[in-house]
This record gives structure tokens, sequence and C-alpha cells, in this order.
């Protein structure tokens, strides 16, 4: 934790030195390290700098909380790594190239509390935290007659701030931040729901709550919460961050700040998580209000660049990104994928594409059996055509792969009218050599392109589609909401199945319903970071069906990677407290955080 602490404390006050530099007077500063932060955040212009700074931690290269390998890069790592890599509709052999492999595909290493995996979202969050906390620590409070700070009434882990205007933006933002850090580390590191309680019917031990700043040589020492602890302080931050947002007049200037209908985006979050279905069905209804769904014109034109529906997304700045960028990682046309020839760029799993309509317009961005009429078991199921560890398709599959290719930029994507790559291609198109071609896997997918030579794009931290299906889940977990969740089931699907051949039917069975909604969560999310935070905390078994020649009902997993994750495999899905932490954090027992074996 030391060394995350003392990087994020000087984050802010380095975009406000960055903006001094200009100044007459700027040779009189004193060095960066030494400058108070209770000094340089005490006025709105320090306050905005230190926000800034605090979001664009979400998306940079951090060298040192990575596995040793391959770049982490803040949210968007969170959401691939974590949320679909270990998944079960995202298919891809990316993290079968570099350490962690097997044992990362598998979840094994999430036993481990030496990995880098252990440790990048734990560093990641906690770093957000300490950047929030400072911002939170050094605002003016309101005081009593006595002199002493006033605890919010509504919710006491939180002093009522004594600011308004710009100020009260910036202090509503960091509260929204934090929270956002908490949930990330609930999803991860923490018991789903069902397991809240221990033997003893009380709360699991959860994570640290550090809720103030600390002097750089200040006490590390900090016990784990319990899990109510910890989803109460989240409810508290965004209760009083919406509070703020609502009352001080001002508005978020860049999408990649929050404001209160991301704090609302938030809250439907942390209420899923918590079964609060009611709450959840509010603050989701709310949180995409002004954010309509996108048209399925809107939604192939490549997820590279923010739209009218996107409610939160990252800067899509390359400068200090470069090939760390989700584009060059993930992107169907992204610099790794498009040069090595070993990892491409994901798939869908045929296991979702065999639950899905096959009208469903979002297919025929997959390269995938739904969309080839023709005798699929002769393309798709043979190890002539398919490479049987890593489902790559190969050289004599070319012709189809380059129809699949060439129909994908034709109808859904005019590459050259942006000047971007094209996807999966070294050269030019069409592909027509084997040496100009890239390895795809059997389900490629075209859904997520990349706009220059970093690989650049936005990334989508949350969407209007997740807010609308976290709405119609949460109204069907509700007895007697039935119709209520199938007219908004409904308003998604119309958009996205072609209704002339498969007109919508309400679901009236609430069972079925709900594993509907299921369904096209997983489909109009894929790829965002959903997935394995999905299964989570629906509590359900994650399965991974794998490929077998000449079985066209059978999936496109590789053998080594297929199987049955149960709930209950590592301690129901939760990663170990990395080492980094337990090395400073003396108020953690060791052997509490890092035993218990399960499998």
């Amino acid at each position: 934790m030391k060394t995350y602490r003392i990087f994020n404390i000087t984050a802010g006050i380095a975009l406000m030195l960055g903006a001094s530099a200009c100044s007459s007077d700027y040779l009189d500063l004193e060095p960066e390290s030494s400058i108070p932060y209770e000094e340089a955040i005490t006025n709105e212009e320090g306050a905005t700098l230190a926000l800034y700074g605090l979001c664009q931690s979400m998306y940079k290269q951090y060298q040192g909380i990575d596995d040793g390998s391959v770049g982490f890069n803040g949210e968007p790592g969170v959401s691939m790594y974590y949320g679909e890599i270990m998944g079960g509709d995202y298919v891809s052999m990316y993290w079968n190239n570099f350490f962690g492999g097997m044992d990362l595909m598998n979840w094994t290493i999430m036993n481990s509390s030496l990995y880098g995996g252990a440790q990048a979202a734990w560093g990641y969050c906690y770093g957000l935290i300490s950047q929030a906390n400072n911002i939170i620590s050094f605002a003016p409070k309101m005081l009593d007659d006595d002199g002493n700070v006033v605890e919010d009434p509504d919710f006491n882990f939180n002093p009522v701030p004594d600011v308004e205007g710009t100020y009260a933006l910036r202090y509503a933002q960091a509260l929204t931040m934090r929270a956002h850090a908490y949930i990330r580390l609930m999803q991860i590191y923490c018991s789903r729901y069902e397991d809240r309680y221990d033997s003893n019917n009380e709360y699991q031990l959860a994570v640290p709550l550090r809720l103030e700043y600390v002097e750089p040589e200040g006490d590390l020492d900090k016990p784990l919460a319990k899990w109510n602890q910890v989803m109460d302080q989240i409810y508290g931050d965004l209760k009083q961050a919406i509070a703020l947002y609502e009352s001080c007049g001002k508005k978020r200037t860049y999408k990649w700040e929050p404001d209160i209908q991301v704090a609302k985006g938030l809250f439907a979050r942390a209420a899923m998580i918590n079964h609060d279905w009611p709450r959840a069905e509010q603050m989701a209804h709310e949180a995409r209000a002004g954010y309509p769904l996108m048209s399925m014109e809107e939604y192939n034109q490549g997820f590279a660049i923010a739209n009218d529906e996107w409610i939160w997304t990252d800067a899509s700045d390359s400068m200090g990104v470069y090939f760390f960028s989700f584009g060059a990682m993930y992107a169907c046309n992204g610099t790794y994928p498009c040069r090595w020839a070993v990892i491409g760029a994901g798939g869908i799993s045929q296991d979702l594409v065999n639950v899905v309509s096959p009208f469903d317009y979002r297919l025929q961005l997959y390269f995938n059996p739904a969309l080839y009429i023709g005798d699929k078991k002769r393309y798709f199921w043979n190890r002539q055509q398919v490479d049987t560890e890593t489902l790559d398709v190969n050289s004599r599959m070319a012709d189809i792969h380059d129809m699949f290719v060439e129909f994908a930029i034709n109808k859904y994507k005019n590459v050259e009218e942006f000047g971007w790559n094209y996807p999966y291609t070294v050269q030019e198109f069409p592909m027509n050599t084997e040496t100009t071609s890239c390895a795809a896997n059997f389900g490629a997918q075209f859904k997520f392109y990349s706009t220059d030579a970093y690989s650049s794009s936005n990334f989508p931290f949350m969407r209007g589609a997740e807010m609308l299906l976290t709405e119609a889940e949460a109204i069907a977990m509700q007895p007697g909401r039935t119709a209520d969740a199938n007219a908004l089931l409904k308003e998604l699907v119309t958009l996205r199945v072609n209704q002339d051949f498969a007109a919508y039917q309400d679901i009236n069975d609430p069972d079925k319903l709900l594993a509907q909604i299921k369904i096209q969560r997983r489909m109009e999310l894929w790829g965002e970071g959903f997935n394995w935070f999905d299964f989570k905390r629906w509590n359900e078994p994650l399965v991974r069906t794998a490929w077998k020649e000449g079985d066209v009902n059978s999936g496109n997993w590789p053998i080594l990677y297929s199987g049955t994750f149960p709930v209950d495999k590592n301690r129901g899905w939760r990663w170990r407290i990395p080492s980094t932490e337990l090395n400073y954090n003396h108020a953690i027992d060791y052997n509490e955080a890092v035993s218990g074996e399960d499998d």
C-alpha cells in the first residue's frame, strides 16, 4: 500500500505544477514532493486539478502493478482481466501467451497472494481511494458551535462538507470515485451476497476501509472491515454525492468525469450486489435518463468512439497510454492482434451463440457458424480448419474468414471512411495470401475497433443499456412485476433482433423471463467487463463447453480451458489479498488472508 499511496498523493499535484509552468513565479515553487496536499486542494482550482488527476488514473500505464509481462491500464484492465478473461462468454488465448496462462484462465492462480493478478486490482482501487480521500479530507467541513465537525445526519461515516458550487461538485465526484473503487473491491476480493455470513452467522470479513488522508510515513495498519460495513460505506458515499450533485448547480465538463447519473448507476450496481431490488430499479432508471439506447447502426460503428448512449467512458488520449491501451490488446484491428499472429482479439463463446435468437443482429459482429449457410461441420468442427489448442482458424479456412471480414467491413463499418486499420489484417485488405492474415479465434469479434497507431479508442465504463438491463433484472426479482420487466426487455430486444423473423413475445413465466434478461445482458454487454462479475453475483456456475471435432453441438473452448466452475470454487470466487498489502498492513491476520484452499 505504501508505494501506491505515495504515488497517488502526488498525482493531482503533478497536474497542478504542469498547469503552472508558464507563470512568472514557477521557479519559486517548492519541489513537487514537498507541497502539502492540504495547501494544494483547499481552493476550487486545486480541487479540480486533483479530481482530474484522479479521473485520469482510471486509464493510464501502471507498470508497477501488473504481472510483469503485459501492461495493466486501470479500468479497462480490471474489466477485461477479471470481468471477461475469467468468464465464460469471451474466448481468448491472449493471456495464454503470457505469464499466468492456464493457471489464470482456469482460476488456479486466484489462490495465490503473490501473483500480480491479486496485486493489480487491489493497488489500482486503493490508489483511487487514496486520491479521493485526499480531496475529501481537506475540503472545508461544517462545524458546530463548539468547533466539532458535523456528521452527515443521514449517514455518520462522512462529515458534512462546508462547500458549494464547483468545490461541491469535486467533493461529490471524489465520493463517487471512492464508492466505485470499493464496488470493484467487493466484486473481486469479497464474498457474494449469498455467502456474506460465515459459519458463526457473522458477516464475512471483506477489505480494509480507508477513509482518510494518511501521512506518507503514517500508520498503515487497517483491519478488514466486515461485508456489511463496506456496503454501508458505498451507500453512504453515494447518497451524499447525489445530494451534493443536486445542490451544487454545476455539471461535469467531460464524459470521463463522474456526475450524478454515474453515481446513480454505481448505486444500482451496488444495490444489485446487495440484492436491494427496489433501490437498484430506481437508481438504474434514473441513471439512464437522457441516454437512449443506441440503434444497431450505432452499435455496429465499432465501439471506438463514445456516442450518446455512453454514460461514462475514458479520455481516449493515446499520450501516456500508448501500447498499454485497451485497443492495442483487444480491438479487432489493434496493434497486437494485427502484428502478433498468436493472440487474436477474442471471440464470442458458442455457448452464448446457441442461446440467443439466430435473427439477432449482434451475431453479425462475430465470426461464428450462425451466419454461415453451408457445411458448418466441415469448416468449424474440423481439426484441419481449426487449431484445437487455440481455436484459431488456420490458413485453409482463409476463404470463409475473408468472407466474414469483408461482410463486417462492407456492411457494418466503413473503415476507409474513418481511416482505421482493417481487422485481423497485417497489410491491405483483402487477405489474399497467408502472410497478410492474422490469427483470429473461432467466434472472432468485430465489436471493438481502435482508431490510431497506438490503437486508441473509448472504452465504455457505463452505458444506458446496462442500466436498462439492470432495471429489468431488478424488477423481475420483485414478485408480481413480470409485465413491467417484459416491457423493458422488449425495448431493447426490438432494436437488436430482426422483427420480420422473430417478433418479440412476452414471457409470462418469471423464471424464464429472468433467464432471458440474463442472456440479453450477456449478449448486449459482451466484452465490456461484466461476465465474471455477473455470474458471481447471480450465484450460478460458469460453464465453458469444449470444442469436439465433428460435433456441431459442442462449443469453441480448447479442452484445457473448458469445464464447469462451481459457485464454491476459490472460496466463492474470491481473489486473495495480495502480499503487497500484507507486508505493510499488520492489522490483517496473515493466515486468515492467505489460507483455505478449496479445490
